[in-house]
């Protein structure tokens, strides 16, 4: 390669004129003259190597545009000279730029009188023009050297621009096709599809429980899964087909070309051995469980949209009967299947649009017969289908994350309401907010809950966060940490549904609690059964010894009131007293009258 493209190739197209200027003189340089007349010769070789004998260039001629192929190379060419005076010159022109696809610059040559084509000849590929009649070593030095800069500049923007669309279409983490090129190949793959007859498969999967192995290994780890399994999936398929990456842990398969059945159900069972086999980090062993939903064209759809839908409700049915398995879509899917995938996008859309509220329920403290505070419970009332059970949507949201932004919700949502009932002359009332387990593992919920408190100026006193029982034994060492950041704060804890999981009173002792709360499964059988009382007296004995408050939720009866209260429990909360209320009624029914005294509120 000469010292020319050396110079382009090291970018260093401005270098100062003078300095170009003793460059060329000092080299040859290779161009190629297009002139269907065969004048190139006395115009390059002659005139110009007299008015400079030390400065020339290397020139070979040609006259037709097809011989471009053979006398072109970008490696030795340093630029083509066209002519375009010629009858059929613009033509010439435009075969000539289609034929080097904008890999050499290309400098018009033409005469006085024609500088509109010369310049209408820069719209279809030239980077300069040169006149024949003011033609001498300088003017052709400059215009080599600008037609070099311009072609170096429009190298740089169509490898941006490339750069950009991959970046479009294509995942930055797996470097997998993303949802919208997915989606192009895939409106393409059905056009072929139907020409050709054959089958077409959609194949959608799901790493299971991602989320919580994110949570638990770091989203670092969880990233260099992704990409393990994004590799692992790409072998898994032909060059002709698409596997692409369409959300956080979820991929999607276009099978091209299928003549039999058998074909998919083959690379169904490939892809899910290939997932699941263990992947090896720093050192470490893990492993991810996945299911594969499956439709085919032309017998589930030939719409595109429609086809993906169904293997997402395929996916859905395979994950209810087995990990590791995958399902072909049939008509006869449950309408369950239907109405959870339908459920979450509602909920989705909930979060977004003032559909999910903050109810409280108020807590009593039956020995000074005296309300203290109230628990936050999120109730969701869908435009169409009416309230919706926290018990329905709930594991929904733990299932797909959206248990983080609606606990922010909630706990904010709570706090403000408190402090303004404070401020209205209630200081004394606290307020009780549910943690989530996937927000009891988010290592950053104590500088969330110390962001809320500023926020809303509740005093920390004010606030007490409930765990579960099971989500407090599920690793020890993190609740014991976890609920020391909020005693360090002066937020109250309380530890819920007491006595339904696998607690070790051992490690009971060792976390920080304020609160013990009896589950309502027990307080259902209160005071007829006598099993459910002996627990109950049992916990209540607990808490008492270890100074704890105790608070039986569940309390519909004032049977259960009479015996709670001749057992000592501290607190009571449930039907009895009041359901879970919108903000408004509960000031309307409890803080707008006297509290002194318990009384049944329905």
């Amino acid at each position: 390669m000469d010292v020319w493209n050396s110079l382009i190739k090291n970018d260093n197209t401005d270098l100062p004129e003078n300095h170009w200027y003793s460059y060329m003189v000092k080299n040859k340089f290779n161009l190629v003259y297009f002139d269907s007349k065969g004048e190139n010769s006395f115009l390059l070789t002659d005139e110009i190597k007299k008015s400079n004998p030390n400065f020339y260039f290397d020139v070979v001629h040609i006259r037709q545009p097809e011989e471009v192929h053979q006398q072109v190379t970008t490696e030795v060419t340093n630029a083509i000279l066209v002519n375009i005076g010629s009858h059929n010159g613009m033509n010439d022109l435009r075969q000539i730029t289609k034929t080097l696809g904008g890999e050499v610059p290309i400098i018009v040559v033409s005469s006085e009188g024609e500088e509109e084509m010369a310049i209408s000849a820069l719209q279809y590929g030239a980077q300069d023009y040169v006149l024949k009649e003011q033609i001498d070593s300088d003017s052709l030095f400059r215009s080599v050297r600008y037609a070099w800069e311009i072609h170096q500049l429009n190298g740089r923007l169509k490898k941006n621009f490339s750069i950009q669309q991959h970046l479009t279409l294509y995942d930055q983490l797996t470097d997998l096709p993303n949802r919208q090129l997915f989606f192009d190949r895939l409106f393409q793959a059905l056009a072929h599809a139907k020409r050709s007859g054959l089958m077409l498969a959609i194949m959608y999967l799901d790493i299971n429980n991602f989320k919580l192995i994110n949570d638990a290994i770091g989203h670092r780890a969880g990233d260099m899964i992704l990409k393990n399994v994004a590799s692992r999936l790409s072998c898994c398929v032909r060059d002709s087909d698409t596997v692409a990456r369409m959300g956080s842990d979820e991929f999607a398969f276009i099978i091209n070309d299928i003549t039999e059945t058998q074909d998919i159900v083959h690379i169904a069972q490939k892809i899910i051995s290939n997932v699941t086999q263990p992947i090896i980090l720093s050192g470490n062993k893990d492993s991810v469980t996945a299911c594969l939903g499956i439709s085919v064209y032309p017998t589930d759809s030939d719409d595109a949209e429609i086809l993906v839908r169904n293997a997402e409700l395929a996916y859905q049915r395979a994950k209810l009967n087995a990990m590791n398995s995958f399902q072909f879509y049939n008509s006869s899917l449950d309408k369950k299947a239907v109405e959870r995938i339908e459920l979450e996008q509602d909920l989705r859309f909930a979060l977004s649009n003032n559909e999910l509220h903050v109810y409280y329920q108020p807590q009593f403290d039956i020995r000074k017969n005296k309300l203290v505070g109230f628990e936050a419970l999120m109730r969701w009332i869908h435009p169409q289908q009416g309230f919706i059970s926290p018990a329905i949507f709930i594991p929904i949201a733990e299932e797909t994350g959206l248990i983080i932004q609606l606990g922010h919700y909630i706990l904010k949502t709570a706090c403000a309401q408190m402090q303004e009932w404070h401020e209205k002359g209630h200081p004394d009332l606290r307020i009780a907010v549910n943690l989530a387990a996937r927000q009891f593992r988010d290592e950053s919920l104590p500088q969330i809950v110390k962001d809320v408190l500023q926020e809303t100026r509740l005093q920390p006193r004010s606030l007490e966060l409930e765990i579960t029982e099971s989500n407090a034994m599920d690793s020890v060492d993190h609740t014991i940490a976890m609920l020391s950041h909020f005693i360090d704060m002066e937020v109250r804890l309380s530890l819920d549904d007491f006595g339904t999981g696998y607690s070790s009173l051992s490690y009971l002792k060792k976390f920080p609690i304020h609160t013990l709360k009896i589950d309502s499964a027990f307080i259902r059988g209160v005071p007829d059964n006598k099993q459910d009382c002996s627990i109950t007296t049992a916990i209540i004995a607990l808490a008492k010894n270890m100074d704890l408050e105790v608070i039986a939720e569940g309390v519909e009866e004032e049977a259960q009131i009479d015996f709670l209260r001749r057992h000592d429990c501290d607190l009571v909360q449930g039907f009895y007293f009041s359901r879970p209320l919108p903000a408004e009624d509960i000031e309307r029914r409890f803080l707008q009258q006297p509290t002194s005294r318990l009384q049944a509120m329905e």
